[in-house]
């Protein structure tokens, strides 16, 4: 006897398989076996498979002689594992100032593992998790989102420029005095330049004043102490950033001469 048997294709991704098979018997009786159950009456028409996992599907032929019984047999593999769903939700707003922070919620189905990728930083993920996602350039970004599920089936979600990180300004002071000064009787005088770049409004704050758009400022002390001015600058997108500038009028500088020591120096 001789059996052949065919299937197109051994590995399916779906919630069922109605699978497409081919065989050919000579010579003896056909018998056919199924592990993943019972076999339709009218096999292999209105054969459904339903259950996930692998299966294998046999045929053999069998012939019967005085004194012996001859048989052939051929398998073929039968594999079906649900089809994954891609997706997610972007929790966070879509457009944000740099540098960009985005929180983004797993909501794939049936996988096993998620890859994600933005430009150009990808990871993993378990599913059912949640990303942050921190992007420091300005720009549009794409996000691709993939479910891995079992059996090496996946599903794809690709959404262009579904995040923004627009341009911040970098606040910048400088001083014309160092962060320390000596206290002088006459009092010292300090200057404060604006370096902030890609700012079109500046904010100072010394103080209890606030003054607005000022690119030089400068200011008289006489008390020893410590004194901080701050700088905040926004742009044309309404994003900011912040800076502060601390420094200390020193009294005196107090050294302490011991005048005897004991053996354990206390």
């Amino acid at each position: 006897p001789t059996a052949m048997l065919e299937a197109e294709g051994d590995f399916f991704c779906g919630e069922s398989l109605v699978p497409n098979v081919e065989f050919e018997s000579t010579n003896g009786s056909v018998e056919w076996a199924w592990t993943g159950g019972a076999l339709p009456v009218d096999f292999p028409e209105g054969w459904l498979i339903d259950s996930p996992g692998a299966t294998t599907l046999t045929l053999t032929v069998s012939s019967e002689f005085p004194g012996a019984v001859c048989s052939a047999v051929s398998t073929i593999p039968l594999q079906l594992y649900p089809q994954p769903v891609a997706q997610f939700a972007l929790v966070s707003d879509s457009v944000v100032c740099a540098p960009g922070t985005f929180e983004f919620q797993d909501l794939s189905e049936d996988a096993i593992e998620i890859v994600w990728f933005v430009d150009y930083v990808g990871g993993m993920l378990d599913p059912g998790g949640t990303l942050n996602l921190l992007l420091p350039v300005a720009g549009q970004y794409s996000m691709v989102w993939a479910a891995l599920g079992e059996g090496g089936c996946s599903d794809t979600l690709f959404v262009a420029d579904v995040l923004e990180v627009l341009p911040s300004p970098d606040a910048g002071i400088w001083s014309n005095q160092p962060p320390f000064v000596p206290w002088n009787m006459e009092g010292t005088e300090f200057v404060f330049n604006d370096v902030s770049l890609g700012g079109d409004s500046t904010i100072w704050t010394v103080g209890d004043s606030t003054i607005v758009d000022e690119d030089i400022l400068s200011f008289f002390y006489e008390d020893p102490g410590v004194y901080v001015i701050s700088q905040q600058v926004y742009n044309e997108y309404g994003c900011q950033d912040t800076v502060s500038l601390r420094f200390e009028i020193i009294d005196a500088l107090e050294i302490h001469i011991p005048t005897a020591f004991t053996p354990n120096g206390d």
